[in-house]
């Protein structure tokens, strides 16, 4: 029977039990690289068409039983999950976690997962670069993040945790934090920093004592700076524009203590737990507890009353 249901379900598993190869006897069948909570959780969705068992351990271990199953419905359950679970203070982690999974294993969701996690990035930039979890991000994770022109950060703080994520780069790899080390850590990653912004106090004082830089390199820094012609140097030399998230419309739903504000916005649908500050006739103000989303006003449409759920429709006409 078991198989009958897989084969409905997945066209891989039709192929397993009744296309031209079959798995042969009545034996169990060996899947190896699936991990067994995962198996589990899909196999609960082919039988119940629901997901209730996902947990931030477990969401990727899914996905991918899901992509090689060929079950798209469920790959996508599986990013919707982990994209209303994002945080500043989770996204380089489930960056981290998307990256160790090659690009089939989440298919084009990848993309979105890893857009919601750069746009929190762009606007939480200060306190990302200073936590631990950056630190452990990969060469690849740190210049994707170097290469945004939207970090919200001055660009002396981006050299700084470049300058940390190094050192902590040569620690794993049991090497001394010589200069030479740090840069081939860096690799590419050293060109996407935007040493021109610095200030000549701030170059002297980085990069001109640890030695990132070639004295070359710095020489260059410091004559793009002062020259009327500016000669063509290996940095980027344009400013990085904060980007703010225009707010097209929300609605904020409140059980109890319970708030959630939906918000739709340039950057895309996303459920936000909120605190409501304020409740007047013609607008609420609120703030978002995990969003990068500063405490924002509200004018109501209309205000909807059913049963012990208070609904306001809101809608925004500003930059939040």
């Amino acid at each position: 029977m078991y198989r009958f249901v897989l084969g409905i379900r997945s066209a891989v598993f039709r192929g397993m039990f009744y296309g031209s190869l079959p798995e042969k006897g009545d034996n169990a069948i060996d899947i190896s690289d699936i991990q067994r909570d995962a198996f589990g959780n899909m196999l609960s969705f082919l039988y119940t068409d629901t997901m209730d068992n996902l947990t931030a351990d477990n969401v990727f271990f899914t996905m991918f039983c899901a992509d090689k199953y060929d079950l798209p419905l469920l790959v996508k359950i599986c990013s919707d999950f982990v994209v209303n679970q994002l945080t500043p203070t989770n996204c380089l982690e489930t960056l981290k976690q998307v990256q160790s999974f090659s690009q089939s294993a989440v298919g084009s969701f990848a993309v979105s997962i890893v857009e919601r996690c750069l746009t929190l990035i762009d606007a939480n930039t200060s306190a990302i670069l200073q936590s631990d979890q950056f630190t452990e991000i990969s060469q690849d994770v740190l210049q994707s993040i170097l290469q945004r022109d939207t970090l919200s950060a001055e660009e002396n703080d981006v050299y700084l945790a470049v300058e940390r994520w190094s050192a902590a780069a040569c620690a794993g790899g049991a090497l001394d934090t010589s200069a030479a080390n740090r840069r081939q850590m860096l690799g590419a990653a050293l060109f996407h920093v935007r040493f021109p912004l610095l200030t000549n106090t701030q170059l002297a004082d980085g990069p001109g004592k640890s030695g990132l830089l070639t004295d070359a390199e710095l020489l260059s820094v410091f004559m793009y700076q002062s020259a009327t012609v500016k000669p063509e140097i290996s940095f980027p030399t344009e400013r990085r524009t904060e980007q703010r998230q225009v707010v097209i419309a929300a609605t904020i739903f409140q059980a109890g203590d319970e708030v959630f504000v939906h918000t739709a916005s340039d950057t895309g649908e996303f459920w936000e737990p909120a605190r409501i500050c304020e409740v007047h006739p013609q607008h609420v103000t609120f703030t978002l507890f995990r969003s990068w989303i500063m405490p924002g006003t509200a004018t109501a449409d209309k205000i909807i009353r059913a049963k012990d759920i208070l609904k306001r429709a809101i809608w925004f006409t500003s930059t939040v």
